[in-house]
């Protein structure tokens, strides 16, 4: 590289127009960012999302052909420089935002992406209903998501991977994600993800800590439930008794733990999604690096299978390898990651706690029924604060934390419930299954969609649930 000399000083001429072009561009970029991404209140939020995202799409488009363009004519690495700029931003927005979840909070002059020489300008967040908590535009835009899709108003259709009015009318959608893909790039997407991924271990540590708080108290009475439902391979006695008088005793715990669930099942389903458009960016853009993420992945995992079986002569790769932190970072940043397979917090053993979910999913099941159109369980009343695909996903989610032996017990209860249900049927008529009651009806649907959602196969459930029984409710419903 060539040096001036300006007195005493050498200067090089080409490091300092890079540096005065990057200076420019991230001043431009995060201003247009912070003054487009502000949604205005009053209006319909996903017209407006949709609105302001389509304006940023055309913004970021513009000065990227911009540096492209001034490339040619100074002989300098323009993409390469709008790609790390964007990415620095939107990563330096990200980790602010992400400070609110944390206790040990990364400041400003401990930031890896900040810089001196080229500083990421900071801005206050406008006021209004829907920037209330966010530090900047990333958090805007992860507020404007949430309440979109906000389980209390839309209902989730995991036929169309979409979320609606209870009129019909798609609020949230695959459109909306490309969009999203268009203004913020895949590293917004990718850091959007990350940001719900916050979310989520908060809520999860949430309800741990109402667990400890406000359970522990009915635990002696969860046990008496639970010596009543043992062995679940059979009906309790007085049946019908001891699942109303359980659900009025534990009554008063259910809405704080349906708050959390939803939370949590609502933000994996958009991550879900986010998932969706960065695979299938991937695939679109970077084939190559698809195909070599997919075969690493797969060496790997059957290498970690290998060392399972055969622990003496297939060793695991060392702490101080790189291999598996650098080949998870590439796998989310591309979307081959499955969020509902994914452990966000270890925890100690809950006691009792599928019991207590027995309870939780019988307490809602009475307010939901399944919809034709969406192919889904919906709240029966408008009134009613929740939708049937967060809650599943929530409540998935929930015992993905803990030792399967939870899940497989949920189950065994869940299955005890229906064939309780069967059975008091049969008795009033004469030996006859005429119609099962609802919240039995949607305890199977609700069995089916968790089964779904967690890839367990059917022949599982047969144990707890007899097929003929699956194969009425599939009826009933086509």
């Amino acid at each position: 590289a060539k040096k001036t000399a300006l007195g005493i000083i050498q200067v090089d001429a080409r490091q300092v127009l890079q540096d005065g072009l990057r200076k420019e561009l991230v001043r431009q970029v995060s201003e247009a960012m912070h003054s487009t991404l502000t949604l205005r209140a009053g209006v319909d939020l996903a017209t407006e999302f949709e609105r302001v995202m389509s304006l940023l799409g055309q913004q970021m488009e513009g000065f990227r052909r911009s540096i492209e363009y001034i490339q040619d004519y100074v002989d300098i690495a323009g993409l390469k420089m709008w790609q790390e700029e964007v990415s620095r931003i939107i990563n330096y927005n990200i980790e602010q935002e992400c400070n609110k979840y944390l206790k040990k909070k990364v400041l400003e002059h401990n930031s890896k992406y900040q810089s001196k020489v080229i500083p990421i300008p900071r801005f206050r967040s406008p006021a209004g209903p829907l920037n209330a908590g966010s530090v900047n535009f990333m958090g805007r835009v992860m507020n404007a998501l949430l309440l979109m899709t906000s389980s209390d108003t839309t209902v989730f259709a995991p036929e169309s991977v979409a979320w609606f009015n209870q009129d019909g009318t798609e609020v949230a959608g695959i459109k909306t994600f490309a969009l999203l893909n268009s203004g913020l790039s895949v590293t917004g997407l990718a850091g959007l993800d990350r940001l719900l991924a916050f979310r989520i271990v908060h809520h999860l540590g949430a309800f741990l800590r109402f667990h400890k708080d406000s359970v522990t108290s009915y635990l002696p009475l969860l046990e008496q439930i639970r010596d009543g439902l043992f062995p679940e391979n059979s009906v309790p006695r007085h049946s019908s008794n001891l699942y109303s008088k359980s659900l009025k005793k534990l009554e008063k715990l259910m809405a704080p733990i349906l708050s959390l669930v939803l939370k949590i099942g609502q933000a994996q389903l958009l991550r879900r999604q986010m998932n969706f458009v960065l695979k299938f960016s991937c695939r679109l853009d970077a084939n190559l690096l698809y195909q070599a993420l997919t075969t690493a992945n797969t060496a790997v995992l059957n290498d970690v299978r290998e060392h399972y079986r055969h622990p003496d002569t297939a060793p695991y790769p060392s702490e101080s390898n790189p291999l598996l932190g650098q080949l998870n970072k590439l796998l989310s940043a591309s979307g081959m990651s499955d969020p509902f397979c994914k452990i966000y917090t270890v925890t100690e053993p809950v006691e009792s706690l599928p019991a207590l979910l027995l309870f939780f999913v019988i307490t809602y099941m009475q307010k939901l029924h399944f919809d034709h159109q969406f192919s889904t369980l919906v709240r029966r009343k408008q009134s009613y604060p929740l939708d049937g695909m967060p809650f599943v996903v929530g409540v998935w989610t929930l015992l993905k934390q803990f030792h399967p032996s939870y899940t497989r017990q949920l189950l065994a209860y869940l299955g005890q419930f229906v064939r309780a249900s069967v059975q008091h049927v049969q008795q009033q008529n004469d030996g006859k299954l005429t119609s099962l009651p609802m919240e039995a009806t949607n305890t199977l649907l609700f069995i089916d969609q968790f089964c779904k959602v967690g890839k367990i196969p059917r022949s599982a459930i047969s144990e707890f649930v007899p097929s003929y029984v699956f194969d009425h409710i599939q009826l009933g419903v086509q």
